[in-house]
Formats: structure tokens, sequence, C-alpha cells
């Protein structure tokens, strides 16, 4: 019985109260559902999956908005099917609009002296306009630090006297364009986007410890249509980025130096792709096709020639990486501990040699560690899906449940992801205007 069938054993009842979540990642090459449950602190816990090869989509951004639907239809119905439920809201990773992160304070005035709720909610109101201007629609807002009349480190300021109030915000936003049609494709599949999550801040914390977050930490996931970089320091998000490269390319440069289609260009990058230098089988040589007609051609190829096609365009993706990342100016010893995630990550020994790919000299720099991220296991997921490639969509149900039950506390800390009526009456309320 393979991932997508139904097992034939009875699942174990829901917990009372426990919550039914589906997360959507709507990406260029695929489209993946999965519908979970889990109980805080516990484990998660998978329902149903639904995973179908992508239409409309390029550089995670939609260009037929009806290929995409019928691909989201196919994989959220997949998914229900499966789980047993029929879903009405869904959680949806963004990656579109030029997706980046903003780090600032806001800061406001006491009305009397003694801070309240009132004030608390005009210093995240300020940031929230802040940062969602120029056309930019807010993703994922976070409160790091509140500082009282210059006091650091306070956890909740309600209650404390001061006459000026501030608050270390990070903001993550995209074009308002690019995410509105994405969100009308949920949409019209009669789902309602109720949480929106950036795509670097959920593979990040899908194949990241806590330890390694708070350490400092790059993550870098290679789509196949975008690469997101999402950097980590003293647990909090420093810089979230996505760049409209990916995987794909490499495919694209096999088909067209080998004269071979697309699809067995793909399969040629799958089974037989490596980085990895002076192997003893580099002379070996495999046959592939090289028509798609009725008329089979085929051609041969070693292993050495295949990486020399493969090589220079990973070599781009870590040089436009390691550009953002210097232009961040991010702390050195984020760069020193690199995951790497994503369906790209899965090319033979790209974890050996990415340290000194970015880097113009060629060197990696002394004591960095690179990895390849894998999700943490989901209760009842199989594990051909637990690889990188599945990261966005494994720390998106995550991501969500921490949300569920941090709402039901009423915190002042953490990320707020984007709501769809939130962000529909912000885009309004500027078309308006």
């Amino acid at each position: 019985m393979n991932s997508m069938d139904r097992s034939s054993s009875r699942p174990p009842p829901l917990p009372r109260g426990a919550p039914i979540i589906a997360a959507l990642d709507i990406g260029t090459s695929k489209v993946v559902c999965l519908i979970a449950t889990g109980e805080k602190g516990g484990r998660t816990r998978l329902l149903g999956i639904g995973h179908q090869r992508s239409g409309g989509m390029k550089a995670g951004m939609v260009i037929d908005p009806d290929a995409a639907e019928q691909a989201v239809r196919a994989a959220v119905g997949q998914a229900e099917r499966m789980a047993g439920v029929t879903m009405e809201r869904v959680s949806v990773s963004v990656a579109c609009g030029r997706l980046k992160s903003q780090r600032f304070v806001a800061r406001v005035r006491t009305e009397t002296g003694i801070a309240h709720d009132g004030d608390v909610a005009r210093a995240l109101s300020g940031g929230e306009a802040f940062a969602a201007r120029g056309g930019r629609t807010l993703i994922q807002f976070h409160n790091e630090a509140w500082h009282l009349d210059g006091a650091e480190g306070v956890s909740d300021p309600r209650g404390m006297a001061g006459s000026e109030l501030s608050a270390d915000l990070v903001a993550v936003t995209a074009d308002d364009g690019p995410l509105q049609n994405l969100l009308a494709v949920v949409e019209r599949c009669y789902l309602e986007p109720h949480q929106l999550a950036a795509t670097p801040y959920a593979s990040a914390m899908a194949v990241t410890t806590e330890e390694e977050r708070q350490l400092g930490v790059l993550v870098v996931d290679i789509g196949a249509g975008v690469t997101s970089i999402a950097a980590f320091a003293g647990g909090r998000l420093a810089m979230a980025e996505v760049l409209p490269v990916g995987a794909q390319l490499v495919t694209f440069d096999i088909a067209r130096r080998l004269g071979t289609p697309v699809t067995e260009a793909e399969r040629i990058k799958t089974l037989y792709g490596t980085l990895l230098p002076a192997r003893s089988n580099d002379h070996e040589s495999f046959s592939f096709s090289v028509s798609d007609g009725e008329d089979e051609m085929t051609a041969r190829v070693s292993r050495a020639e295949l990486r020399s096609l493969i090589e220079p365009r990973i070599h781009g993706i870590a040089a436009l990486v390691h550009e953002r990342v210097v232009a961040a100016k991010l702390d050195r010893s984020i760069s020193e501990r690199v995951v790497l995630t994503g369906g790209g990550a899965g090319l033979e020994g790209i974890d050996s040699v990415w340290g000194s790919m970015g880097d113009t000299s060629g060197a990696a720099a002394r004591g960095t560690t690179v990895r390849v991220g894998r999700p943490s296991p989901i209760e009842g997921m199989s594990a051909d899906m637990l690889g990188p490639a599945f990261a966005t969509v494994s720390g998106l149900i995550g991501d969500s449940l921490q949300q569920h039950f941090a709402a039901r506390t009423g915190g002042l800390r953490g990320w707020r992801g984007g709501g769809y009526v939130s962000w529909i009456g912000n885009w309004l309320s500027r078309a308006k205007g």
C-alpha cells in the first residue's frame, strides 16, 4: 500500500477538542495538501495527504489560474478523501510577490502613564501600517521584545508604569498583486485561506531545532521554481527572502545541452545527478532518450559530463544566496551553520560542496557546517513523504497548530500569520483610498 492509500485499519479517535488543520503548498512543480491534527505539546498526526503535479505556476507565481485551480482541487480532494473530512479553511504557504522581511521599532506614548491594552494595540497597529505600505501585504508579523521607557526584556508591559512603549518588530511582506492571484486560486476551490505563512519560515521551522535557531542558522530551501532563505539568530528570525531561481533550471540546462525532453532531463537529474567530484564511476555512462515520439532514439553521457552541466547552475544559486546574506549584514555565526532543504537539496553531494560554492574565493569558511534538512516525522506519514521536498508543507502544519494553541492563550509574543479576512480588508481599504 502506498502513501496515497487509506489505511485498512481504523485510525484512533481524535482527542476531544483536537483541531483539524489543512495546509496547502502550491509550488512550481507540485501541489501538496496535508490534513493533520495534534495536541498542544504532543505529536502531530496525519489524517490525509494529497500530492499532485502542479500547473499554471512559474517561479512561485500564478500564470494560469485555471490550470492552478485544477491542480489544487485534485490535491485537496485527495487529502479530504483520505482524511474523511471536508475542509472549509486552509493555511497557505507564500513564496510569491518578491517576499522579504524587515525589522523595525514601533513607539507610542502611553495614554495614562500606565501601559494598557490600547497602548499595545496602537504600537502593533502602527507597526502593521508601516510594514504594509507601498503596495505590500503583511504575511507574518512578530513582536520580538517590548521596552518601557528604555527598560529591555519586558515580557508583558500591560499594567506597568511608563511614558513610552516600544516594540521590536519583524514583518514579512509580499507584493499585493501576485499574492491576490494566489489566494484567488484557493478561493476558487471553495476554501478560505485563513492563515498565511512565509515559505522560508515554514521550511526552516520544519528542518531546524530550537537549539540551532538559538545559536544561529541559515536555511536554504531550493525548490523547483524558487529558492527561499531564512536566517535565525538568538531564536528569532533575522531574515526571510525568496529568489526567483530554483532546481528546475538545472533540468532545463540538462534538456538543452543533451537535446532531450524536459521529462527525461528531470529523470536524469534525479537518478544520476551528482556534485561529488573525482568519483570512481565518473567515466561510467548511461543511456537516455533524445526523443519523445514513437521512434525512440537514445544517446549516452558520462556522470562526469552530467556533473559539468549541473555544477554551474547550482554554483550560481549558491552565489545569489551568498550575495543576499552579505547584503543583509547578518552576524557571521549565522552563515557558519547551513541547512539545505527543498527538492533541490536531493542532489547527491550538494551538502559537501555548498559551503565553498557561494564564496567567490571558492573556499568554504572555516568552521562552516552544511547538512541536508528533512522534516520531523509526522505520525502516519510514510518515509517517502519525509524528504526535503516536503519541508514547507510539514512546517506549515506545525506552524498552524502552534498558532491555533497560541490564539487560545492570548499571549503577546510570537508570530501572527496573516489572515485572509484582515488581508482582503486591508487591500480593499487601500484600493478605495
